[in-house]
């Protein structure tokens, strides 16, 4: 369930959104419409400019879904349709870090972790596959001084690593590692 102009809500088999003429929904004042039956993975979405990213509930689709208030519906556009190929791993986590680029990082299952580059303006998008040393466990996005960060955890080796990559000004090109040896105390 994410909010926005309205409230979407993922199911299994089917998206939908609850609406309401008032400033809130009420049950005196609520509408619910099935929008589309992709169905969803039941994991956190994320937010990509006015629209929700999230993981098909095989796991291979990323979609995002935004609704049109002119048209009372939702459109859900497909950004693995160019790239089927690149989430046989089946997808975990979806994380959107928009500054400076408007990037898309994805975890999957088998431990790798993949970008989306993502245009909405020009309706481009391109996906990446990228390695670190060890198994992506997880990843996730902070934003520093107006900069989107990519932590990734990884495990390699026996020990849980955390990965601090940047995008600013050096392209994936360097990272800083943090290696952690034992699993005492908290990341």
């Amino acid at each position: 369930i994410e909010g926005g102009k309205v409230l979407y809500v993922g199911a299994d088999n089917s998206e939908h959104i609850i609406r309401s003429d008032g400033p809130v929904i009420t049950p005196s004042d609520i509408e619910a419409s099935q929008q589309s039956s992709f169905g969803s993975m039941r994991v956190s979405n994320d937010w990509v400019s006015d629209s929700i990213a999230f993981i098909s509930n095989d796991q291979r689709r990323l979609r995002l879904i935004d609704y049109d208030s002119d048209s009372r519906g939702s459109r859900t556009p497909d950004l693995t349709w160019a790239a089927e190929h690149i989430t046989r791993g089946k997808l975990k986590e979806v994380h959107h870090a928009p500054n400076p680029e408007n990037l898309l990082w994805c975890t999957t299952e088998d431990g790798n972790f993949l970008s989306c580059t993502y245009n909405t303006e020009y309706g481009a998008l391109g996906w990446a596959r990228h390695s670190t040393e060890g198994v992506v466990k997880s990843t996730v996005v902070a934003e520093e001084d107006g900069v989107s960060i990519l932590y990734v955890l990884s495990y390699s080796y026996g020990q849980l690593k955390l990965l601090r990559m940047t995008t600013e000004e050096i392209y994936m090109d360097e990272f800083v590692r943090e290696v952690f040896p034992s699993a005492q105390g908290s990341v």
